[in-house]
């Protein structure tokens, strides 16, 4: 049987999740052949469980998130188990389930891209875990997300149909480097802030799994330095025409997220299109206010936010394009190959850099405002 709930979301772990973790976790390990195997004789109560959720939101380098079934259950966990000592705690090691009538809906994968967006957003620079050699759809994933197949532990788990091996696989985690970045000039006192499409359309769960878990934090940092300036800045705003779209005016989605609510009096733009050149008044603005700086952070990337970039290079304007206060999801291509939100979003990067970009980070840009 398979169970198919639109309302399924991915969150962190709530300590009230305490009883239906600790449910989800016995049929797990009761009812799926490779998941858990050692943990039959250790099943957790609820107690235990609720202690296990206590310590690890209280420890800086660990989380759980779950696959919330919006009905009171949960279909599947991520869990990132951090390092305790000095020379590990850069490292997590993970434990995945998704209870079987979840799976092939891509729930496995998108707990493993956020647990990844996670571990970045808080600079863990390696994931690794085991995995029973038997369990091809795993070991496929886990390949399919960059994951390194490091050793094989022979006769590792054993069962009642004799030994199996275990694959040891690991990731190493790239950051955005100021080393790998060229110099950022000073800013001149009427570069514009571009904001791009920062709403509340994309928290809806169809996105699936995005990048930078923290960009609205940068954005409200960009924000803050803005204002405190006086210095000139835009908030455009999407007002898709498809009526299936989170976009679409007359809903919560269309409305500005919270760290980027415009004040009374900033100025706001709406486009229907990607762009944000393409049938509104941005040029005219700019050209009004004497502009020709940008600096531009948004959503998504890969999208609205490429095109704009792309346009403004086209048209003359010097873009500085604040990465980590960007982000973009998941994309298959069309060989059906799924490309994680880091590499779309990297892509992207690489793509305007030089070009039509300087690309550089939030630190970066506030850097070289304090120069001015």
């Amino acid at each position: 049987m398979t169970c198919t709930l639109p309302a399924l979301s991915i969150r962190p772990v709530h300590p009230q999740d305490a009883e239906a973790f600790a449910a989800m976790f016995r049929a797990l390990v009761l009812d799926t052949p490779f998941m858990l195997l050692t943990a039959r004789d250790r099943l957790p109560s609820p107690a235990t469980m609720a202690d296990t959720i206590r310590t690890t939101l209280h420890t800086d380098n660990s989380m759980i998130f779950v696959a919330d079934d919006g009905d009171g259950g949960l279909a599947g966990f991520i869990r990132l188990i951090g390092g305790s000592v000095s020379g590990d705690r850069h490292r997590a090691t993970l434990l995945v389930g998704v209870l079987p009538e979840y799976r092939r809906q891509g729930i496995g994968r998108r707990l493993l891209q956020i647990g990844e967006d996670w571990a970045r957003s808080e600079h863990l620079t390696r994931l690794e875990l085991t995995v029973i050699a038997h369990n091809r759809p795993a070991v496929r994933l886990y390949g399919e997300l960059g994951y390194q197949c490091e050793g094989i532990k022979r006769q590792s788990v054993k069962s009642a149909d004799g030994y199996w091996d275990e694959y040891h696989f690991g990731k190493l985690l790239d950051h955005v480097s100021a080393d790998h970045l060229s110099p950022l000039p000073v800013l001149p006192h009427n570069a514009c802030l571009l904001l791009i499409d920062l709403q509340d359309a994309v928290d809806d769960p169809s996105w699936g799994a995005r990048n930078h878990p923290d960009a609205e934090q940068q954005v409200a940092s960009l924000l803050a330095a803005w204002r405190q300036r006086g210095m000139p800045l835009i908030h455009v705003r999407h007002m898709s025409t498809e009526p299936a779209s989170t976009y679409r005016p007359g809903q919560p989605g269309n409305e500005f997220k919270k760290a980027a609510k415009p004040l009374p009096g900033e100025t706001i733009i709406e486009k229907q299109t990607n762009s944000a050149f393409i049938g509104t008044p941005l040029t005219d603005q700019l050209k009004v206010w004497g502009v020709q700086t940008l600096v531009v952070a948004g959503v998504s990337s890969s999208n609205s936010v490429e095109a704009t970039v792309r346009m403004a290079g086209n048209l003359g304007y010097q873009v500085v394009l604040v990465s980590d206060a960007c982000f973009t999801f998941g994309l298959t291509d069309l060989n059906g190959r799924y490309w994680p939100a880091d590499d779309v979003h990297a892509l992207s990067m690489a793509n305007l850099q030089g070009e039509y970009a300087q690309v550089t980070t939030t630190a970066n840009v506030l850097e070289r405002l304090g120069a001015g």
